[in-house]
C-alpha cells in the first residue's frame, strides 16, 4: 500500500478532480515494512522505492521477498 505517493501528472484529473493514472506514469512510494525503513535510513531519501502504473488502477511492483507482479494501486 502506498503511504506517500508523487507523480507528475499533467492535466489528468476526473470530474471529482481526482488524478487519474495512465499506462507508463511511475509512483514513488514510502513503504512502512522494516525493509522500507532501513532503505529510506541508509540511502537518506524520501522514498524506499518505485512502481509503474500498467493502467489507471493497476501497478507493476517489485517488493523484498516477493516476485514482480501487478497488483491494484491503492493509496
Amino acid at each position: 500500500t502506498c503511504t506517500s505517493c508523487n507523480y507528475e501528472t499533467g492535466n489528468r484529473r476526473n470530474k471529482l478532480g481526482v488524478i487519474e493514472m495512465q499506462a507508463g506514469d511511475i509512483v514513488f512510494v514510502r513503504g512502512k515494512t522494516l525493509m522500507s525503513k532501513l532503505i529510506r535510513f541508509f540511502d537518506k531519501g524520501e522514498f524506499s522505492h518505485v512502481a509503474m502504473a500498467v493502467s489507471p488502477n493497476l501497478i507493476i511492483e517489485a517488493q523484498y521477498g516477493t516476485k514482480v507482479r501487478i497488483v491494484p494501486f491503492r493509496f
